[in-house]
């Protein structure tokens, strides 16, 4: 045999080895249903995308997906053609971890894509959270990425009511209510209120987010509120005051006032009673 024809065959028996023994490259992608997710809202979701481009079947695989800090996960679903070989571990519902997602094989040209839902906990603050799939086959590991930008959705306004009248050396009480209409739970806001000369603090008595929350002043007549977190609808707070003998009758006013919305932002930022003192 010539050399020239042996040195086909040889280049022969090396392609086809290779062939053979060749080892598959599978891509990972990562994308999310909402960019801008609203803190405390409806749900959205992470889909990773493992696809096997290549002519030969990759073997042994896995794929994470460790859910960034304040993003719960809901439920799991996995599909494509190639999908049926995975199967999943993951956080409880309601819970913040890691999904892991194994395969034996994925064919050649096959996809399997999985897809999280999740939402956002409420009582944290705006901002951009990465989440990065990680997909290992073999000892080769690649990752892809992608970004959300946390929404605060929590307008806050306040209201405050009490009688139209009130006697000076007896009590009078006024209800404080603060209305968060968003989803979002406000981190560190802070309210005040005040009273007129003459009154003095006697009680608060508050529900929720404004149970033992305030301080009262006396120098100033103030009952401040701080580093409070507002959850979606109705705080309240029953303020009780003592009426001097010696304080001045005629009309007065009681005001109520978010000094500082935290998180979220304000609707209605001051409310006032007006009553008369006899």
């Amino acid at each position: 045999m010539k050399p020239s024809a042996v040195r086909l065959l040889l280049l022969l028996a090396v392609s086809l080895l290779s062939a053979r023994f060749a080892q598959a490259a599978p891509t990972v992608a990562l994308t999310t249903s909402n960019a801008t997710p609203v803190i405390g809202g409806a749900s959205f979701s992470y889909t990773i995308t493992i696809n096997n481009p290549d002519a030969v079947t990759a073997n042994n695989l896995s794929v994470s997906l460790p859910l960034p800090q304040s993003i719960l996960f809901q439920n799991l679903s996995i599909s494509g053609s190639g999908g049926g070989g995975f199967s999943c571990t993951h956080p409880g519902n309601n819970e913040n971890g890691q999904i892991l997602c194994r395969a034996s094989s994925l064919a050649a040209s096959a996809t399997a894509t999985v897809s999280a839902t999740v939402v956002v906990q409420s009582d944290v603050a705006s901002g951009v959270r990465t989440a990065t799939a990680r997909l290992v086959v073999g000892n080769t590991a690649t990752t892809a990425n992608v970004q959300i930008n946390l929404q605060v959705s929590a307008p806050l306004s306040v209201s405050i009511s009490g009688p139209g009248s009130a006697v000076r050396g007896e009590r009078v009480s006024f209800l404080l209510v603060v209305n968060n209409s968003g989803s979002s739970t406000t981190v560190n806001s802070l309210l005040s209120a005040t009273l007129p000369p003459g009154f003095s603090h006697f009680s608060a008595q508050g529900t929720g987010a404004l149970a033992n929350a305030c301080d009262y002043t006396a120098a100033t007549r103030t009952l401040s509120c701080p580093g409070v977190n507002l959850p979606r609808g109705l705080s309240r707070l029953t303020w009780t005051a003592e009426i001097a003998p010696t304080a001045p009758t005629g009309n007065a006013q009681t005001i109520f006032t978010i000094d500082n919305a935290g998180t979220g932002t304000i609707s209605v930022g001051t409310s006032s009673v007006n009553f008369l003192v006899n």
